[in-house]
């Protein structure tokens, strides 16, 4: 029976399983991606794993502060 391949010569669901994650491709500096890749190394973690645990905190945090200032802005304009 022949199996069914994508592009590459790849069968179907070859490659990394899937992790949990929704994982997106950013641009980072070179250097710095090599820094978080040795510490992530370091502590046996995937670099996206990492840097999301890094960054996660600060987002987060971040993201309420501007969320608060633009719904402020909204009621100033609104009049409230």
């Amino acid at each position: 029976m022949a199996e069914k391949r994508q592009h590459g010569g790849q069968r179907s669901g070859a490659g990394r399983p899937r992790s949990g994650r929704d994982d997106v491709a950013v641009k980072i500096d070179r250097a710095i991606v090599a820094q978080a890749r040795f510490v992530a190394d370091a502590r046996g973690l995937s670099l996206a794993e990492f840097l999301s645990h890094l960054l996660r905190g600060s987002v987060a945090q971040e993201f309420t502060a501007e969320a608060e200032r633009v719904k402020s802005a909204e009621g100033r304009a609104s009049g409230e």
